[in-house]
């Protein structure tokens, strides 16, 4: 809690009470709401309450004015709890909110949302031209994974909404291209130019036998948890990449589909965010980017290729016929 001026009144960590009796600085948990009592002092109606949850034991440890509060920062590896797979359990959520009341009895009732984005490949399948250059085509997905993560975030309380914007400062990112198999060393995460690799954020191998064929669609999803990310510019921004083996005819070849988030294609090839009122290609908290995925032609080399729809303008103008005389005379 801080007064009005952003200064720390309060910071505790609360634990579950389970005790069934009034025990302070705790908590009691009923569904998705949890109502804690704290014992302070000198509280106003203009103070703010911050909420944190599940931040580490003592992030927050030293803080003295809001702000600060604000521009802690918290890694993706911790927020995922995992080295190989993610895990969902100790997602970090914040809100913000009022203090109202007077005299000795306060109360605040605070929304919070989650401070990581969540990706999810809701569907895949390959829609294959019977007149096209590709109607004999196979593909075969291997591995779906995220690249251009931010290696961070730091509570933001700017924005009141669901849209909160938790951004960055880092520069540092994580991807999870496997490298088909490659020896993961400091050198060969350099020259991928995404930063370092992060085993979580991949699928690894999908275990897919049969190819995908013509209207054909792949039975496997995936979905994962990623740090929100402001970075528009076409090589840094965050993807959800495909990565498979494309065979069309005797040739047959690694390739990769990678699927810019919060990016809407139009059929004129006009893009617009997912979300309305946000940046395209930035990614938001507590947003599920649900991606459907059609496969039409052959992938890119790499996945950091930008494959987004190209339009090409043809100006056709009739010109007037030209005039030609001639004579002939038959004598």
């Amino acid at each position: 809690m801080f007064d009005n001026s952003g200064n720390v009144r309060t910071i505790v960590d609360l634990a579950e009470n389970l005790t069934g009796t009034s025990v302070p600085n705790s908590y009691t948990l009923s569904g998705s709401t949890a109502t804690a009592n704290i014992v302070t002092s000198s509280l106003t109606a203009t103070d703010v309450v911050l909420v944190a949850v599940n931040a580490p034991a003592n992030q927050f440890a030293g803080v003295t004015t809001q702000s600060g509060f604000n521009a802690v920062k918290e890694t993706l590896a911790a927020a995922v709890a995992s080295t190989t797979k993610e895990t969902n359990t100790k997602i970090p959520m914040y809100g913000q909110a009022n203090l109202t009341g007077s005299g000795s009895n306060y109360t605040a009732s605070v929304d919070v949302y989650h401070m990581l984005a969540k990706v999810t490949l809701k569907s895949l399948k390959v829609d294959f031209k019977a007149d096209g250059p590709y109607k004999s085509a196979e593909f075969t997905p291997t591995a779906f994974f995220m690249i251009n993560v931010p290696e961070d975030f730091q509570f933001n309380g700017t924005v009141a909404n669901k849209l909160n914007e938790a951004w960055t400062s880092t520069t540092t990112m994580y991807h999870a291209w496997n490298k088909d198999g490659g020896d993961y060393t400091a050198a060969n995460d350099a020259a991928t130019g995404m930063g370092s690799y992060a085993q979580y954020l991949t699928t690894e191998d999908l275990g897919i036998t049969t190819a995908l064929t013509a209207t054909s669609t792949c039975s496997k999803k995936a979905y994962f948890y990623v740090t929100p990310s402001a970075t528009t510019s076409g090589e840094k921004n965050m993807k959800l990449v495909i990565a498979g083996t494309f065979k069309n005819g005797a040739t047959t070849s690694t390739v990769y589909y990678p699927v810019p988030l919060n990016a809407s294609y139009a059929a004129d090839g006009t893009v617009s965010p997912a979300v309305s009122g946000t940046t395209t290609y930035a990614v938001y908290p507590n947003v599920d980017y649900q991606c459907e995925v059609v496969i039409r032609s052959i992938g890119a080399a790499t996945p950091n290729a930008n494959l987004s729809p190209e339009t090409a303008t043809i100006t056709v103008t009739v010109k007037d016929f030209e005039g030609a005389s001639q004579t002939t005379e038959f004598n």
